[in-house]
């Protein structure tokens, strides 16, 4: 089996949203942990690594703080003169969105949420985190309350 290494991990919470848990159920932190404890197969870590790639790429082209200007013009040629406008905040908006959809390709091979996408922010608070909790390891409940009413119920007596 091989495993992510704790930089590759890190790189995943970031771009997934999962940079603090703070506010995030406890159900969606251990369903990250678990996929990224467990890849299979080196075929889909090769993957992940591709997607972890792009994911870093696309968040360097979101920032677009070098460039102070809203809107860029270039002037191309000398005889035939031909004149090169771009909206930056179109650029950015497109990256943006670009970038989101990346990340929401890699929270699917990981099969978790992307908190990076404002829909899934938006429902945290309506999941429960006790859905993920197993029952205690051990032996079965020592109550024998519900064996005497089972008992009565299905040894034929039927409480008469």
């Amino acid at each position: 089996m091989t495993q992510l290494s704790e930089i590759e991990k890190s790189k995943i919470r970031f771009h997934l949203g999962y940079a603090s848990y703070s506010g995030i159920p406890a159900q969606d932190v251990g369903q990250l942990e678990e996929a990224l404890n467990e890849v299979w197969s080196k075929t889909i870590y090769g993957y992940i690594l591709q997607q972890i790639e792009i994911c870093e790429s696309a968040w360097a082209k979101t920032n677009q703080t070098e460039e102070p200007a809203g809107e860029k013009t270039l002037f191309v040629g000398d005889i035939n003169r031909s004149n090169l406008k771009w909206d930056l905040a179109k650029g950015t908006r497109q990256w943006n969105q670009y970038y989101l959809d990346k990340c929401d390709d890699l929270a699917l091979t990981l099969h978790v949420f992307n908190y990076r996408n404002q829909e899934v922010r938006s429902q945290r608070f309506e999941r429960w985190g006790a859905v993920y909790l197993q029952s205690i390891p051990g032996p079965a409940d020592t109550s024998i309350a519900d064996h005497v009413v089972i008992g009565n119920l299905l040894s034929s007596s039927f409480g008469w």
